[in-house]
């Protein structure tokens, strides 16, 4: 009759099996997928939070004290201002970027990955179709994969542009019968909606911004033409 350490160190032994065939890899691959999609998720929120707030008016600096008279002062002012908007403005397009990096193309990569290696990470039902016909995994080269997913990301950023003008750059698409790859493709169109969207208010604001602040300093100048 066995003891108990002698049951312990099997116990141990088959767990330290376990942990490296192919299942537990397996499980670990999905784990790190999941962790990755939801952290991706999560950071493009609290950048989408911040473009969400930022305003053109941001770029204008803040100035306390009395407007600037003399011509030294106003040169001076005009100086921080183009220093606090260029300054302003490479934070926000760093933010923007940032927010296309884990919105769009992280998880991109995630998307083509899983069809790319479906055989391994989701055997069974084909990931993707081609015109309209499951193909196994194997049958798409990398570069089919990259189009589908650029093509879906377009899709969740142009909203029903593509549905409605029968827009599409490849005919491969998501297998609808394989519901857990449609989910995730689905997600993916959510995320890239967002982060287009937010990018294109991000621009105009941006755009606004330099605008007032043009004319900010077109006013200074006026002032200080006529202060000479």
């Amino acid at each position: 009759m066995k003891n108990g350490r002698e049951i312990f160190l099997e116990v141990v032994g088959f767990v330290e099996i376990w942990l490296r065939s192919e299942a537990a890899m397996l499980i670990y691959s999905w784990m790190a997928i999941v962790l990755i999609f939801l952290a991706a998720a999560m950071i493009s929120a609290r950048l989408l939070r911040v473009i969400r707030d930022f305003s053109g008016k941001d770029l204008l600096r803040t100035q306390r004290g009395r407007k600037p008279v003399r011509q030294a002062a106003i040169d001076k002012r005009i100086k921080r201002l183009k220093m606090s908007a260029s300054s302003k403005s490479k934070t926000i397009v760093g933010h923007a970027f940032g927010l296309f990096m884990v919105g769009i193309v992280v998880p991109g990569v995630l998307l083509a990955l899983i069809a790319a290696r479906q055989d391994w990470l989701m055997p069974g039902i084909p990931a993707l179709v081609f015109d309209g016909a499951a193909v196994a995994s194997g049958g798409f080269s990398y570069f089919d994969i990259a189009l589908f997913v650029t093509d879906q990301a377009l899709r969740g950023g142009l909203s029903d542009s593509f549905e409605v003008f029968g827009w599409a750059l490849t005919e491969v698409q998501n297998n609808p019968n394989n519901v857990l790859y449609s989910s995730l493709t689905l997600f993916y169109r959510f995320l890239s909606g967002a982060v287009l969207a937010a990018i294109l208010f991000v621009s105009i604001r941006i755009f606004s911004g330099a605008q007032q602040l043009n004319d900010k300093i077109q006013m200074l100048e006026e002032k200080q033409a006529a202060s000479s």
